[in-house]
Order: structure tokens, then C-alpha cells, then sequence
């Protein structure tokens, strides 16, 4: 992920290693694009499937997206999507209490990367979430997270910090999480770190 100077903007490069744990083939993936529906803007750039490019289609309030896997899927076979995407988060707290927003010099980091939607028994579970409560639903995973941002920013996210660097004015902070539902980070130029 890679953060504009005024916390407004992400954008990403997000590779996803999918298996297929169910017991029967798939023939596509489907994958929410929350920021659409909280009151920001998610641009999926461009989507590749083992190397090759995909073209997805997009479902309802650009909520979601469904990536085809061509010759499907078969049980305990496994691909690798790898999709570049951008967000500009929204800079009001008004929706789904603020875990997607950018004000007051504060970045605040929930949902906001192409998250691969929950299979069971009823399918593809794409429904737009209610705007209250926990708006998501999702499978556990594991997830390892490049962030670069200026210098002057100050990080806190989910999982452990394994790596730091900087260079020219930017640093690059590596996370590792999980087996989690999620990847939330908090940032502002505002934050002081204390320890003891």
C-alpha cells in the first residue's frame, strides 16, 4: 500500500493465493470492494489470474466483482490473483462509524483492499451489507502488508511489524497477521508512539 501525504489516497498491488476448500469446482471469485459502499471510490486497475490478465464483472453499487477462473477450479486447487487497485477514502465519519475515513489528519484503514467474499452453502455471499453493525463477513486469512508513507507519519496497524526501512523522505513498514478477518491501519502525523 502506498499512502498519499495527506492520508487521502491508497493505492495498492494486492496478490491473493486462493484454494479451493469446497467440494466442488468453482468457476469464479468473487471479491467485495467495500470502500464503494462507505462513501469512497475503489478503482480496480487491472486483474490477473496465474500471470494472465481477467476482465471481471462488476456487481451491484460497485460493491463487489466476480473474477472468472476460466476452466474453473477443482477442489484443493489453488490460484494466484494478482490485482492493482486504488482508493480514495472518504473524509466523513458519517458512514459505518468512521473505520474507512481520512480527517482530521487521521487515516483510519478498515476494508479497504479487494477482500475475497465468503463461500458456503448459499453461494457467493456479495449482498450488500446493512450500515450498522460488523460489515464484514469474511473467511480468515493470512496476510503479510507492505506500507509506504512519508517519513512524518506514524503507523499503527494489525498484526506485528517484522521489517522497517527509509529512504529519501518515505518509509516502508512491513506487517505480518493472522489468521485474521481483516487488516486495519491507523496513520496520522499526529501520533506519538510511547513505550514502556
Amino acid at each position: 500500500l502506498d499512502l498519499s501525504d495527506d492520508l487521502t489516497v491508497v493505492e495498492g498491488i494486492e496478490e491473493i493465493l486462493y484454494t479451493n476448500t469446497e467440494a466442488a469446482p468453482l468457476d469464479q471469485i468473487a471479491l467485495h470492494l467495500y470502500p464503494n459502499l462507505l462513501g469512497g471510490e475503489m478503482e480496480v486497475e487491472s486483474v490477473h489470474l496465474n500471470g494472465e490478465g481477467v476482465t471481471p464483472h462488476e456487481g451491484e453499487a460497485g460493491g463487489w466483482m466476480m473474477v472468472p477462473l476460466g476452466n474453473g477450479l477443482a477442489p484443493g486447487e489453488s490460484v494466484v490473483l494478482r490485482l492493482k487497485f486504488s482508493v480514495r477514502v472518504p473524509q466523513e465519519l458519517e458512514l459505518n462509524y468512521g473505520v474507512l475515513a481520512s480527517t482530521s489528519g487521521v487515516l483510519a484503514y478498515a476494508h479497504g483492499y479487494p477482500m475475497v467474499a465468503v463461500y458456503d452453502d448459499q453461494g457467493w455471499n456479495v449482498g450488500i451489507p446493512a450500515p450498522y453493525g460488523d460489515l464484514t463477513y469474511a473467511d480468515a486469512a493470512l496476510f503479510l502488508v507492505r506500507v509506504r508513507a512519508p517519513d512524518r507519519i506514524v503507523m499503527c496497524a494489525s498484526g506485528s511489524e517484522i521489517e522497517r526501512s527509509q529512504a529519501d523522505g518515505q518509509q516502508v513498514v512491513t506487517y505480518a497477521l493472522g489468521p485474521a478477518r481483516d487488516f486495519y491501519l491507523a496513520a496520522s502525523g499526529e501520533y506519538e508512539v510511547l513505550t514502556r
